[in-house]
């Protein structure tokens, strides 16, 4: 990991009696209020955390395996693991089951149906859940929505999960759900919760 990691960084470092302003990012302050001695040692003495790659790793791994068990359980067959272990199962669709520990509950306003939906801008109240906070979820998310163009806000919550609402093509929403799914390389996403309104234009 040495290779990778900078225990020491000479930049972007708080300067005392500098007459310059010191900018901090959005995760920066999500840091500060989260460990402040952790904030203190990254902006002040120039030593960050040291990143998870390990995780990283696993997380890709675990992502590329439910893919592909996707693909056999589209065709209905074995996976080549599942036959060399002679493990009498095969994957089966099932409508509450998008990867097989992945849930995602979308629960549709009572008053927007299907056909108001098709063709025409949306809004996406999201509720995310699993290791959420702290991990730089709200800049990746905004990153993500700016690069298709949709509009919104988001924040953490008190229990944990972050909160978004989003607004825009439903079809560019779709594919932001998507990026929630797999999160920034530090995140876990567990849960995703949406709620489809009307557009509201705000």
């Amino acid at each position: 990991m040495s290779q990778y990691y900078n225990s020491q960084r000479i930049t972007g470092m708080y300067v005392p009696n500098s007459r310059e302003p010191f900018k901090l990012s959005q995760s920066k302050i999500d840091l500060f209020l989260e460990c402040p001695r952790c904030f203190y040692l990254d902006r002040r003495l120039g030593v960050g955390r040291p990143p998870g790659f390990p995780f990283v790793l696993n997380a890709t791994v675990d992502t590329l395996l439910k893919q592909e068990f996707d693909i056999y359980r589209a065709n209905n067959t074995k996976h080549p693991l599942i036959e060399k272990y002679d493990i009498d199962a095969k994957p089966v669709q099932h409508s509450d089951c998008d990867y097989c520990n992945y849930v995602v509950s979308v629960v549709q306003a009572s008053k927007t149906s299907e056909a108001q939906m098709n063709n025409q801008k949306i809004r996406a109240h999201i509720f995310i859940s699993g290791r959420v906070q702290g991990v730089s979820f709200r800049q990746f998310t905004k990153e993500k929505a700016q690069e298709l163009e949709l509009v919104g806000w988001i924040r953490n919550l008190s229990d944990g999960r972050v909160e978004a609402l989003i607004e825009g093509d439903k079809e560019k929403i779709g594919k932001l759900l998507t990026y929630l799914k797999q999160g920034p390389p530090l995140s876990k996403v567990e849960k995703i919760e949406v709620n489809y309104q009307k557009h509201q234009g705000e």
